[in-house]
């Protein structure tokens, strides 16, 4: 099981664990929906 963090990475915003605008990679990374798309293009 992946270990969502309560923060984005990248921008800090807060991510509740059942927030719809977290993405976590298969590292364990966790960013924001914006920063997943914008900055990180994914």
């Amino acid at each position: 099981m992946l270990d969502m963090k309560t923060n984005c990475e990248k921008c800090g915003v807060a991510l509740p664990t059942n927030s719809d605008d977290a993405m976590i990679c298969s590292f364990e990374c966790t960013f924001c929906n914006s920063c997943s798309t914008n900055l990180l293009h994914g």
